[in-house]
Order: C-alpha cells, then sequence, then structure tokens
C-alpha cells in the first residue's frame, strides 16, 4: 500500500513535470514569435529596398530618353524619335514611352496603349530631373524634362563655365512593376 509520504512524493512529480511542459511550450511558442515577428520585419525591408531600386531604375531609364530626346523634340521629328524609343524599350519591363514637345503637344509614342494618368503639374525647385508621378497598382509612370543648350559655353579665364539649359519638351516611360 501508499503510505502517505509515497503518496506526496507522486503528487509532486506529476505537478513539477507539469510545469516543466508549461515552461517548455512557454520558450518555444515565444521563439516561434520571434522567428515570425523577424521573418515579416525583413521581409518588408526588402521590399521596400527593392521597390526603391526599381524606382531608381525607372527614373534613370527616363533620364536617358529625355537626353535622347532633345533632337528629336527640336527637329519636332518622330522618325528621328523612334531610336530614342527603340533604346528605352530594350530595358526589362518598359511597357510604354511617350515623347512631348513643349506645350505637351504628342510627338511620338510606343509602346502598350495604356492610358497615362494626367496630374496637375507641381512647379518644383529642381525640374530638370526625372519623377515617379504616379504609383498605380500595376504600373510606375515616370516624368523627365527634356533639355536643351540655349547658348555656347562662354570662356573665364581659358575654362568653359556651365552651360545654361532650357525645357524643350518632356518624356514620359510607363514601367510594369510584375518583374
Amino acid at each position: 500500500m501508499l503510505k502517505a509520504k509515497d503518496s506526496i512524493s507522486y503528487s509532486s512529480i506529476v505537478p513539477d513535470r507539469h510545469l516543466g511542459s508549461q515552461l517548455t511550450l512557454l520558450v518555444a511558442l515565444g521563439m516561434f514569435v520571434m522567428v515570425l515577428s523577424v521573418s515579416i520585419g525583413t521581409s518588408i525591408i526588402i521590399n521596400q529596398s527593392l521597390t526603391n531600386k526599381f524606382i531608381q531604375n525607372g527614373k534613370n531609364i527616363t533620364g536617358v530618353l529625355a537626353k535622347q530626346s532633345s533632337l528629336p523634340v527640336l527637329l519636332r521629328s518622330p522618325a528621328f524619335a523612334k531610336q530614342a524609343r527603340e533604346v528605352v524599350h530594350s530595358f526589362p519591363s518598359v511597357a510604354q514611352v511617350a515623347i512631348y514637345e513643349l506645350d505637351d503637344v504628342l510627338l511620338a509614342e510606343s509602346g502598350d496603349s495604356i492610358p497615362w494618368v494626367e496630374l496637375l503639374l507641381l512647379d518644383t525647385d529642381d525640374d530638370t530631373v526625372a519623377v515617379l508621378e504616379h504609383d498605380g497598382q500595376d504600373y510606375w509612370q515616370f516624368s523627365s524634362p527634356v533639355q536643351s543648350d540655349s547658348a555656347e559655353p562662354e570662356l573665364e579665364d581659358l575654362e568653359a563655365t556651365r552651360k545654361q539649359e532650357q525645357k524643350i519638351g518632356r518624356v514620359r516611360v510607363l514601367i510594369a512593376k510584375d518583374q
């Protein structure tokens, strides 16, 4: 038979095992929550980093098109704009390209027939760089002014000074987000 002493020791062992399993479960659950939160945080950071990189690449592509479009815009020639458009379409995920003259008159357009999102033009301090015009669900829409030299470089102390540039048009690039 069981003595009182044996029953006490038996009952004290059962709660200890139960307490041990509770502590093990608590530690395992805590580690799971920590791993899950670190995974979610890392995923968000990587997603934001890649998005910023894609947006910067879109601005660079739009800047390249703007530089290559100055002669076609000056000559008002859609035929000359073809080469600039072809270069930009060689970049991945470029869906649509448009080149405009100064008064937003469409000079040339190629690619998909997706309607452009028209935005109110805001006056910015630096209107010489490409900007992200619209961040849509499926596409990023970029815009950049087309610049032209307005004067020959002036010589001062045998050094050429910075050229004065003038806005003569603008370009737009639509880049798909499904890269």
